[in-house]
């Protein structure tokens, strides 16, 4: 029993030596791999038109709607959103970079409010901000999408007992080996859209935000999850998420563009 403990203590601080982390943060999103720019299209229609429309869609395809609901404010680009957002990204950047090399004394080291300072702008700030408007008309859509499936290896310590007899004395001992598993677990994608447009306009505003969800927990500063994990859950595949809703976007938009020079023509080809 002393010997099965003492290896089995071995090699755990032997696994310790070689793998700095055991959780990571979890709080990673789209904005992590793409500019909010990218986030923010125009769409022709109005906000209300445009958030049910979606929801059905949605909710065709199987996605669970989480909230909808008129809002009171647009949103507005803060003066330094360029530079909060490229602040954070620099942050962002060195702990994928920490959690790459599995360094945990790499991850302390990072100088975050050097990442913020240097561009005239505070941690914690935020590239658009709520702005109430009373000529306005605006929504927030929550969309949770189908889970997708992760599964990992992870290695348990085993310790071997063996007797040996070499002709006079019993020998005990034991010898280090390891027991691997698959462990699983799902993801979700928090997609919300905040849709807005502004009296007098043709056209509203969509901004896009997309966030991992793991065990009923949405991403967000302050929650952990284990290091393992971190590939599915830096943001990357959200920003796909958005970046294709964007692109779907601005292709009815565009069809809704030709539509209307086409019904235009017609009409001053019959004088009206």
């Amino acid at each position: 029993m002393r010997w099965t403990l003492l290896f089995t203590v071995l090699w755990i601080c032997l696994i310790g030596c070689v793998s700095n982390f055991t959780r990571v943060d979890f709080k990673y999103s789209n904005a992590a791999h793409m500019n909010y720019k990218n986030a923010m299209v125009k769409l022709t229609g109005s906000p209300e038109n445009i958030v049910f429309t979606l929801s059905e869609s949605f909710r065709n395809s199987g996605a669970e709607i989480r909230e909808r609901k008129k809002l009171d404010y647009i949103l507005l680009e803060a003066e330094k959103g360029q530079e909060c957002w490229e602040a954070l990204v620099d942050v962002f950047n060195q702990e994928f970079a920490s959690y790459r090399e599995n360094n945990f004394n790499k991850y302390k080291s990072i100088d975050r409010n050097d990442c913020f300072t240097k561009r005239g702008v505070f941690p914690g700030c935020r590239w658009l901000y709520e702005s109430s408007s009373e000529n306005a008309e605006s929504w927030l859509l929550s969309v949770e999408l189908d889970p997708r499936a992760g599964a990992t290896q992870i290695y348990t310590p085993t310790v071997n007992n063996f007797i040996v007899f070499d002709g006079t004395n019993i020998i005990h001992g034991g010898t280090l080996g390891q027991r691997s598993s698959t462990i699983t677990t799902s993801f979700q994608t928090l997609l919300k859209f905040w849709i807005w447009r502004e009296q007098g306009e043709k056209k509203s505003t969509i901004y896009m935000e997309a966030f991992p969800i793991n065990n009923g927990i949405v991403a967000h500063p302050g929650a952990s999850i284990g290091y393992q994990w971190w590939p599915q859950t830096n943001g990357y595949h959200e920003s796909k998420i958005v970046k294709n809703y964007s692109m779907f976007f601005e292709e009815i938009e565009r069809k809704s563009i030709i539509l209307e020079n086409r019904h235009n023509r017609e009409m001053r080809k019959n004088g009206l």
